[in-house]
């Protein structure tokens, strides 16, 4: 869950919300929650590989179920190209022109973006193992980053007059639930279902499956609190001479840790915004295969898309 969204969602929730920011995090958390209770509970009785694709499936019938299989399918295939254009677009403040103009990738960056995902695709194509151990080492990177940023602004660089001064009477609670789905909330959260996909590969999977769920969801909720307080008041006056609406860095975070004068990060947020969404971009890229194992098994995609090269027991 830890992707794009760190790198982004502070200032798009500052902008539609300005301090309802923290309460649009908690009410789209518990939404989250909701759902993901009555996800595992389905799941925990049906633990097959690519279940969340399968499910009405096997609730309806495999007709029935095919639009709801490829649209679910679809949701998580369309992030994979999503984390690799925002790794490609964190790179755009050190390699300029070359691969960004008016907002737009150029050609290089476009290439840029394709080998990203042909790396998401070497990481899956060796396995769960392999997997699972660069995914344990990369999110010691992925959370120790953020963390160590949110630390530094907020040891050094908070200005309370930031939730005080600035045009925040000009919002109220009827944006809260808008800026969930406008501000890429719950595309923040989106990656909780992941776990679901690999449900036969998960070890006592009526537990582990809603207690990961449950817990990384409350994690991640307080992470991002502390970043959207870090990232408010830690902004300068400068940039909110036209209050929290006129807020339009391309890259916040780096532009923020730039205007504090904190070169230090530099160098580790650029590292960190490559790495965080290609972290995202693997795992969905291997829910996405597993999911399209699923639709083949159900007879809903072509078989050969089922057929594995090292076969397990047949799930």
């Amino acid at each position: 869950m830890v992707g794009s969204g760190w790198l982004f969602s502070a200032q798009l929730l500052a902008k539609n919300t300005g301090n309802y920011a923290f309460i649009t995090w908690i009410f789209a958390a518990l939404f989250i929650i909701a759902i993901a209770l009555c996800l595992s509970h389905v799941i925990a009785q049906y633990p097959y590989r690519g279940v969340n694709a399968r499910i009405t499936a096997i609730s309806h019938n495999a007709v029935f179920g095919i639009p709801f299989a490829f649209s679910a399918w679809f949701g998580i295939a369309i992030v994979i190209a999503t984390e690799a254009q925002a790794s490609t677009q964190y790179l755009a403040p050190f390699m300029g022109e070359l691969i960004m103009v008016d907002r737009q990738l150029t050609g290089l960056g476009k290439s840029l973006g394709v080998a990203f995902i042909c790396f998401y695709l070497l990481i899956n194509w060796y396995g769960i193992k392999l997997l699972s151990k660069i995914n344990n080492i990369i999110t010691l990177l992925k959370i120790f980053t953020p963390l160590f940023v949110i630390t530094v602004l907020l040891v050094s660089h908070i200005n309370t007059d930031n939730f005080t001064q600035i045009d925040n009477n000009h919002y109220s609670m009827s944006d809260v639930f808008p800026a969930i789905v406008s501000s890429g909330i719950i595309y923040a959260f989106n990656g909780f279902q992941i776990i679901t996909a690999f449900a036969s590969e998960i070890r006592d999977p009526k537990r582990n499956i809603a207690l990961s769920i449950v817990l990384s969801i409350i994690i991640i909720l307080i992470f991002y609190l502390l970043l959207q307080f870090s990232f408010m008041g830690a902004m300068p006056s400068d940039k909110l001479t036209q209050g929290w609406q006129g807020l339009n860095m391309s890259s916040p975070i780096v532009g923020l840790t730039l205007a504090l004068g904190l070169h230090f990060l530099t160098l580790l947020l650029l590292v960190d915004s490559v790495i965080t969404p290609s972290a995202v971009g693997y795992s969905f890229l291997g829910s996405a295969s597993r999911m399209l194992y699923g639709l083949s098994k159900e007879k809903q995609a072509p078989h050969f898309l089922s057929r594995q090269l090292h076969p397990t027991k047949n799930i």
